[in-house]
């Protein structure tokens, strides 16, 4: 379930306060796999993520519609690592802002798993349930 981390608590913990965002537009039995997968991607990174997706494609674990909508909700670098590199990369540029950086640097990961979400549930709306059978 921690994609082979089995001391991170953390991705369990993100897990089940994704687990009502992953509830939208999949099956009821999907959300909690989906939702790991999503703790995943904020506690380590997107690229662990989709490899736990890939081994959960291999399995068949997730149905067509769960793995496009994951597809989407797991794109993007709103993670831990990604506010680092955020505030490394942006710090160098204007080092007195440094300050300035850092406070809206949780902020800024929120708003970029938001509009993760949003896109995967625009990607739920559109997809119609029986189009999914030819992804």
């Amino acid at each position: 379930m921690t994609g082979g981390f089995a001391t991170i608590a953390g991705s369990v913990m993100a897990a089940y306060i994704n687990f009502g965002v992953s509830a939208i537009h999949l099956f009821w039995d999907e959300c909690e796999s989906v939702a790991t997968l999503i703790g995943l991607k904020t506690v380590i990174n997107e690229f662990v993520a989709y490899q736990e997706l890939g081994e959960m494609i291999k399995l068949n674990n997730l149905s067509k519609r769960a793995q496009l909508i994951s597809t989407y909700a797991l794109c993007g670098f709103s993670n831990f690592g990604s506010i680092g590199i955020q505030l490394g990369g942006l710090g160098s540029m204007a080092p007195e802002r440094k300050a300035d950086l850092s406070s809206m640097a949780l902020r800024a990961m929120i708003a970029g798993s938001i509009s993760c979400f949003m896109t995967a549930c625009i990607a739920g709306l559109l997809v119609a349930d029986n189009a999914c059978t030819q992804c």
